[in-house]
């Protein structure tokens, strides 16, 4: 059984590729800003 469990998990490393961090693109980023400047404007204006 440990065999096995070892064996499982020395697979799974092949296919699971390592990433470093996720890579957002441009679009995703404008929205962020957006978001955050939304709450400098007036409250008449965030809706």
């Amino acid at each position: 059984m440990y065999y096995a469990t070892r064996r499982i998990i020395e697979l799974e490393s092949l296919l699971l590729v390592d990433i470093p961090e996720t890579v957002w693109p441009a679009a995703v980023e404008m929205v962020y800003l957006q978001i955050e400047r939304a709450g400098k404007l007036p409250a008449h204006h965030r809706s």
